[in-house]
Order: C-alpha cells, then sequence, then structure tokens
C-alpha cells in the first residue's frame, strides 16, 4: 500500500547518501578509497502541506517570469523541487534550460560542485552535463587549490564529488577539517581586517551536509569529530524563535535545519518558525520585516520544510501538480557566471521520471552511489524504494 507525504517513510537516496571515505592516518596527496556506506534512513517529506505551498510558488515563478531564474537560481530550483517530490516536469524543463549554462558556470571546484550535485539528484551524468565534465573541473580545481576559496565552496565541491560516489581528494579533505573554526563553526577570513575568521551559519550548514556524507564506515576520526563540533555549534547558536541570525534569516534556516535533520537532531523549533514566517503565496521573504517572497528565500527555505538537505535531497517523480510551466526555451540562454560563494563576506533534455509507488514499511538499506552511466541510464534508475518503481533524480546551494 502507498502512503501519502503526511506519514514518515524511509527511503533510499536516489543518487545515494554518499558513501564513506576511507581516509589514511597521516593525509597524504591523491585521491581516497571509497568504504562502503552505513546503512542510513532518510524520512520523506516532513511538513508536506507547506511544502508543496513553496514548491508550488517557484513553479509558478518559473510559468510567469522565467527570465529571474539565472543559473544559480536554477540550480536552487531544482534542489528545491526535488526535496518537495512534486513538479518534476518543471524540474526537466529547468534542468534543460541550465544545460547550454554548465560551461559558463562550471569555472572553479565550488561551481562545478554545484553542477554535480544537481547533476547527481537528477540522474544526469556529471561527466557530461552540458558538454562539461563536472568532475574533472573540480577534482581539477581542487588539486590547484584544495581550499576552494573558503569554506562554502569547499562544501559544494565535496558534495558535487561524494553525491556522484567519487573519491574527494585528500587534501581537500584536510582542509574540511582545518578550516573548521575554534568555536566549531565554518566560516570565512576577512582578509581586509586582519585576517579575522567569521563564523557562517551558511557555510556551516553546508559544510554539515558535506561531513554527512564523509562520516561513516571507515571514515577518519578527524571527520567525525568536525561533524560533532559543527552541529554542537549550530546547536548553541540557534536564536530564540527558533532560527538562524543571518542577512537572509530564511534560507539560512532552511538550509542549516535540513542539515541538522538529517543528522539526527531535533528542529522542530526551526521548521515551527519557517512555517510561522512563510507568506499566505506560500513563499519566504528574505529579510525578518518583508512581507515580500523572494526567490533565493524560499529556493532554501523550503530544505528545511521538506527536511532534505544536499546530503539527502533526491528527485522522487510520480506527483507532479497542474501548474503550467514555462517552455524551457523562454528562460534565458546565458548567464553571467553565478558565485558558489557567500554574496556578503568575501570567500569564494531529460524527460519527467517514471512515477514511483512507495511502500509503508520502513527500510534501511545500505546506500552507495553507482556509476552515472549514460543519460538512458542515469544514476537514479538504481535506486528502489521499497516496493516503489525506479526514481530518478533532481539544486544546492545559493546564491546570489
Amino acid at each position: 500500500m502507498s502512503v501519502t507525504r503526511n506519514d514518515r517513510i524511509t527511503r533510499l537516496l536516489a543518487a545515494g547518501f554518499a558513501a564513506s571515505i576511507a581516509l589514511s592516518g597521516a593525509v597524504a596527496a591523491g585521491s581516497l578509497t571509497t568504504a562502503e556506506a552505513a546503512p542510513i534512513t532518510v524520512a520523506a517529506v516532513t511538513n508536506p502541506a507547506q511544502t508543496q505551498q513553496a514548491a508550488d510558488w517557484i513553479a509558478h515563478q518559473w510559468a510567469s517570469n522565467p527570465a529571474q531564474f539565472t543559473a544559480g537560481n536554477l540550480e536552487d530550483a531544482i534542489l528545491a523541487l526535488a526535496s518537495s517530490e512534486s513538479h518534476s516536469d518543471v524540474v526537466a524543463e529547468m534542468v534543460d534550460t541550465l544545460l547550454p549554462l554548465a560551461v559558463d558556470n562550471s569555472y572553479n571546484a565550488g561551481s562545478a560542485g554545484k553542477l554535480a550535485l544537481v547533476a547527481a539528484v537528477v540522474g544526469k551524468d556529471p561527466r557530461s552535463f552540458g558538454g562539461v565534465d563536472l568532475i574533472d573541473v573540480t577534482t581539477t580545481s581542487l588539486a590547484t587549490d584544495p581550499t576552494a576559496g573558503g569554506s562554502f565552496g569547499l562544501a559544494l565541491a565535496v558534495l558535487g564529488l561524494t553525491r556522484n560516489n567519487v573519491d574527494v581528494p585528500a587534501a581537500a579533505l584536510a582542509e574540511v577539517v582545518s578550516q573548521q573554526g575554534p568555536d566549531g563553526g565554518y566560516g570565512y577570513i576577512e582578509t581586509w581586517n586582519n585576517n579575522t575568521f567569521v563564523t557562517d551559519p551558511d557555510s556551516t550548514a553546508l559544510m554539515i551536509s558535506a561531513l554527512l556524507t564523509l562520516d561513516g564506515n571507515g571514515a577518519d576520526p578527524s571527520i567525525t569529530t568536525a561533524l560533532t563540533k559543527a552541529q554542537a555549534w549550530a546547536k548553541q547558536n540557534t536564536t530564540a524563535p527558533g532560527y538562524w541570525d543571518n542577512y537572509s534569516p530564511a534560507n539560512t534556516t532552511g538550509l542549516m535545519a535540513a542539515a541538522l535533520d538529517d543528522a539526527g537532531v531535533d528542529v522542530q523549533a526551526a521548521t515551527t518558525w519557517l512555517k510561522g514566517i512563510q507568506l499566505g503565496d506560500g513563499g519566504f521573504p528574505a529579510a525578518l520585516d518583508s512581507t515580500d517572497s523572494n526567490l533565493m528565500a524560499t529556493n532554501q527555505a523550503i530544505l528545511g520544510l521538506a527536511g532534505a538537505s544536499y546530503a539527502t535531497v533526491t528527485l522522487v517523480a510520480g506527483d507532479s501538480t497542474s501548474t503550467p510551466s514555462a517552455p524551457a526555451s523562454s528562460a534565458p540562454a546565458s548567464s553571467a557566471p553565478v558565485t558558489s560563494a557567500p554574496a556578503s563576506p568575501d570567500p569564494t533534455s531529460s524527460a519527467p521520471s517514471p512515477s514511483v509507488t512507495v511502500s509503508s514499511t520502513p527500510t534501511t538499506r545500505p546506500i552507495g552511489l553507482p556509476d552515472t552511466g549514460d543519460e538512458g541510464t542515469p544514476a537514479a534508475l538504481w535506486v528502489t524504494l521499497g516496493f516503489g518503481a525506479v526514481a530518478a533524480g533532481a539544486l544546492v546551494a545559493r546564491r546570489r
């Protein structure tokens, strides 16, 4: 018997919850081998009514004003709709529009990693995404600069590799640990202010998701320690109402709540706060005192409602709504490069997927990432959800 999204069900990630990384005691140059991942359970959409309202708003924006969807907004919107498990037809159109933008928007480890994450979620081959080998760009960039320009970009690079079952270079893994601040959070260095380290909740949220894909059987203890410390920082720095203070609290809280939820942390206060600020049209405001829905804020606030972070977000098709969508050709054919780093500080034709029937019996299975293969055999087709049919998968990260 199938279940509605109101039920807490478990599912296997279509693109896979990244396999654990086996770290050597002394971090050496080169790549590391992927260890067998521990069994992971992932809950389905946790706040279905509010999540669907936000997804409908995003789909409506696509239908009414596709020109506002730059490459970065397209990436985020794809991930957002994937988290809602709806509008798979709109996701397909967005992917078709994003593909030709890949060349201009995969210029470093973070930007290429974010696109590779999207490719994994939608079941596309990251080695031929819009004519770009995103895995090669990510790993080559990390070889040149394993810092990836800062924690935000580094987290995206790690997620792009792990979600595609690609080993993370050892030097980059060392940076994942060394870039953590003394307080446990991640952030950026203000080079213009005596190289002061500033903890950033957005960077911390993304790195928690990245660490989740690295932690598990065979992982170096330093990865587990970093994850524990980052979660502790997040819990200690929640405001009384339940959100994380930043220049856009809605999307920051969406990123952080989703990451912590995947880590098994109670985020009820955060999701209650998100539901409380959701506007009547289904969107979310960028500022606390705003009454206008904002695309970026909604694209990432929805992750907290749905309970799916960049480590686990998976497109499950078969529940597309009737919201009209714009033809992919009406979206911009080109876009200026969109950086993967926070905007405020200074750090750095696929068809709709087949429908899925999900068993009402929770299952726990070992999670690993299959080879992506060609487009005729997308990675998501390897995944079985309960007794369901096969799912294909559908963006990270933010940004302005």
